[in-house]
């Protein structure tokens, strides 16, 4: 194996270890696909929202747990991560085709 390449580690092990992390920190951990879809939650959650939530909400939009208000369409967190991201559409743009929509 060169210098250079990354350890070979399955993604369950890397956010299980992620997941223990947050929680030592009294925090869940969630990973999104690029739809903004639940892909991981940890098992911390299920503190929150009861026994098995963190396998519940796997494939759900992360605005089903979060609100619309963070991750819906026009949401301040999808904003600043498509900005972040380079996504589809620039969060200004997104931003005032919203706010016009809306007046």
């Amino acid at each position: 194996m060169d210098s250079e390449d990354p350890p070979d580690v399955e993604p369950d092990a890397a956010w299980q270890g992620v997941s223990a992390a947050f929680a030592a920190l009294g925090r869940t951990f969630l990973c999104l696909d690029g739809d903004f879809r639940i892909v991981h939650a940890s098992p911390a959650i299920d503190e929150s929202l009861g026994q098995g939530a963190s396998q519940r909400v796997v494939g759900q939009h992360v605005s089903e747990l979060l609100g619309p208000e963070l991750f819906g369409p026009a949401g301040t967190l999808t904003l600043a991560l498509l900005s972040a991201t380079g996504g589809v559409e620039s969060a200004p743009a997104a931003r005032r085709r919203c706010s016009a929509s809306s007046s």
